[in-house]
């Protein structure tokens, strides 16, 4: 296991130690595969370091474009692509990212995964609190086109273990059949999260590896 290479706890505890020492606030990307971890290990996160300092969490998926707009990426079939950093509003994503850090309160929008569709563009409340930590599956490349110092953090996770998580929690939450998140997974989350979301391991300051359990 290299220097960087952690279970959750201790990437946790690596973590606090890499932002104890910033000027505040501090930004702080979790990044990883469709169902690696990220929000789990997010929020336990933001439990631990909450002790000390309040926190915030900016959740990528939030800002998923609507899937009839016209803007949304498809393939050369014609199907609609989720895994992909396009299917992303980021400048409006960045753009909240730099008045959190810039100390000003916003609101995230909120977005209906079963529609694929934004409900509302002023959601839940968001405090420029002195940490904020943004989730999602590109929050590494995205947040490096700020000027702001990022701590990142990418949850290696593996590919399998990410299928059986993807069949339990769309079949579970939006009813999609075993044989339809298949070969989603298949076609297009696996190819493109081998393209878009795994070079951001290259990129990480910490490297959770995945070996925990999920809610």
């Amino acid at each position: 296991m290299s220097n960087y290479e952690f279970d959750m706890q201790s990437g946790i505890s690596r973590t606090k130690k890499l932002i104890r020492d910033l000027a505040r606030p501090v930004l702080i990307a979790v990044a990883g595969w469709t169902c690696s971890g990220k929000s789990f290990f997010s929020e336990k996160l933001a439990i631990e370091i909450g002790k000390e300092e309040a926190v915030s969490i900016i959740f990528l998926d939030n800002y998923f474009k609507d899937f009839d707009d016209i803007c949304f990426p498809k393939n050369e079939k014609g199907n609609l692509l989720f895994d992909v950093p396009y299917a992303y509003l980021q400048e409006e994503f960045l753009n909240g990212v730099n008045l959190i850090m810039s100390g000003i309160d916003t609101r995230m929008p909120d977005y209906d995964i079963k529609t694929n569709k934004r409900i509302s563009k002023a959601g839940k409340f968001i405090k420029a609190e002195p940490l904020i930590i943004c989730e999602g599956l590109f929050t590494i490349n995205m947040l490096s086109r700020t000027p702001h110092k990022v701590i990142k953090i990418f949850i290696d996770t593996d590919a399998a273990l990410c299928f059986t998580r993807r069949i339990n929690r769309d079949t579970n939450l939006y009813g999609v059949s075993n044989g339809m998140v298949e070969w989603t997974f298949r076609t297009k989350v696996l190819p493109y999260s081998k393209r878009f979301v795994e070079p951001q391991k290259c990129l990480a300051d910490v490297i959770v590896k995945n070996d925990f359990e999920r809610r």
